[in-house]
């Protein structure tokens, strides 16, 4: 199960903007993990991969996510 932090992130920073964008982009069909990462530092960061790591409470909580969303997809 997600911590509070990685729901929280998941909800406002992650799920809503991305999913719009990504769907806009892609149509029905998942985003590769790596891509959805990509993703997620160009709309949080700039694009920044260092600032993104930098921030290491949401880059953890966001790592936490890719984990279990992408551990349950291959399972």
């Amino acid at each position: 199960e997600l911590s509070s932090l990685a729901r929280t992130l998941l909800q406002e920073s992650l799920l809503f903007p991305l999913c719009r964008l990504c769907n806009v982009r892609k149509g029905a069909t998942r985003v590769a993990m790596d891509a959805l990462e990509i993703l997620y530092i160009k709309y949080n960061y700039d694009g920044s991969v260092a600032h993104a790591r930098a921030d290491h409470t949401r880059w953890d909580a966001f790592q936490e996510i890719l984990f279990i969303v992408y551990r349950e997809s291959a399972g």
